[in-house]
């Protein structure tokens, strides 16, 4: 009887573990994913100013002419 009790209460923190892992590993992919999408965000909003100023830069030159 005290083997069986044991078994089950290994069992039911052995569950409660690997249920924790789990929603640790969601979490860190959930937190990459983002990371990666604001990353790219970051780099296309630095390229669409990058244009900006070199169309404005252009404009002057040829208003300037």
């Amino acid at each position: 009887m005290k083997q069986i009790l044991l078994f089950l209460i290994i069992m039911v923190l052995m569950g409660f573990t690997i249920s924790t892992t789990q929603k640790e590993n969601s979490w860190e992919q959930k937190y990459h994913e983002v990371k990666k999408e604001r990353d790219y965000y970051k780099k296309a909003s630095e390229k669409l100013l990058e244009n900006w100023k070199g169309c404005e830069e252009k404009l002057v030159e040829v208003i300037n002419e």
